[in-house]
């Protein structure tokens, strides 16, 4: 499997990140959206994975 980063923006407490997956999978590549929330220690508390809708 291999990925690109290709945009990252937020904040220390909460961040998205996009990046295209591609590999031996069906549908390959993806791209992939992922949304993250941290806490005060910097601990990820929730985390959200969306692909881009077809």
């Amino acid at each position: 499997m291999e990925y690109d980063v290709r945009e990252v923006t937020g904040t220390a407490a909460a961040c998205r990140a996009v990046a295209e997956v591609s590999g031996d999978f069906p549908g390959s590549p993806v791209t992939l959206h992922f949304a993250f929330e941290r806490d005060a220690r910097g601990r990820i508390t929730r985390l959200e994975i969306t692909p881009t809708p077809a």
